[in-house]
């Protein structure tokens, strides 16, 4: 009894250290700050955004990046920040900054144990398909659902970049036993990598319902003021999977979620034509690939 009563609470003390670290992580970088409260107010003229922006090169150069992607496929190329604005309108743009700044908040060096191109590529082309299928499923906010889509994982880029010894334990079990990459994550940490997001998030200030599907996107159906994004970030999360097959190693043991059809309303003998539809529409998985430099 003793013993069990000291691990339970070693796995108390090491959740509240973990949060601790977590919650303690820099804040969003200043021009992001800035951008979205410029974006967030009525006032914000074309001009003060793009005086913003232009003071850092290398932000301009990635918001023309992702603004040309395949998520938008417009049919003229975007060359300026005006034109980027005038076309794409606020909304978009506001996640456009929004991806960018945790692309530089958390993009690391290269390591054997943890492909970050990989792992940044996932993360955009789920933000990419959840945004396609919200649109098409009449979900009335395709924004929120890219920007949802891409922090799906983020919390397994933190426990690699903050906790790494557990990061190499946690793949390790995953890979050597009968357990998925979650299970693994709760196994070694005493949780998994969606509650460890769901405490930074909050310090962002980020709105409650990217916040919930982000912790629920394996099981929408627990979001319960909001399951539909949850849902989609579910169906898009697995779409985005299926073409890297064995390579991403915290997809490990993630089914799909049949809730999430059962969310969006899409019947039994449709599923099938749907999940292919989606996997013909990710192209080629270098898309982003300048998004990361």
């Amino acid at each position: 009894m003793n013993t069990i009563t000291s691990l339970n609470v070693n796995k108390k003390e090491k959740i509240e250290a973990t949060l601790e670290k977590v919650y303690n992580l820099p804040a969003l970088p200043d021009i992001v700050n800035e951008a979205l409260r410029l974006l967030n107010s009525k006032k914000t003229t074309n001009r003060q955004l793009v005086e913003l922006i232009t003071k850092d090169q290398s932000f301009i150069t990635k918001v023309l990046a992702l603004a040309n992607s395949p998520i938008y496929g417009l049919s003229r190329e975007v060359t300026t920040l005006d034109f980027a604005i005038m076309i794409l309108g606020y909304a978009e743009l506001k996640h456009i900054v929004f991806v960018i700044s945790f692309l530089e908040s958390f993009k690391g060096v290269a390591s054997k144990h943890f492909d970050q191109e990989l792992y940044w590529n996932h993360s955009l082309l789920t933000a990419r398909l959840s945004k396609r299928i919200a649109e098409e499923q009449g979900y009335g906010k395709s924004g929120e659902a890219f920007v949802a889509g891409f922090l799906h994982d983020i919390g397994v880029s933190i426990i690699f970049r903050y906790f790494k010894n557990s990061f190499l334990e946690i793949k390790e079990l995953a890979a050597s036993e009968p357990v998925s990459f979650i299970e693994a994550e709760r196994m070694v940490l005493g949780m998994d990598h969606a509650q460890i997001t769901d405490g930074l998030l909050r310090r962002w200030n980020l709105p409650g319902t990217l916040i919930r599907s982000t912790i629920y996107h394996h099981d929408p159906l627990k979001d319960q003021e909001d399951p539909m994004l949850a849902a989609i970030v579910n169906l898009a999360d697995y779409i985005a999977a299926s073409i890297y097959q064995d390579k991403l190693i915290w997809e490990k043991g993630i089914e799909l979620n049949e809730d999430s059809f059962n969310v969006l309303c899409i019947r039994k003998d449709r599923r099938e034509d749907f999940i292919n539809k989606y996997t013909g529409l990710i192209g080629d998985e270098k898309d982003f690939t300048g998004m990361l430099n």
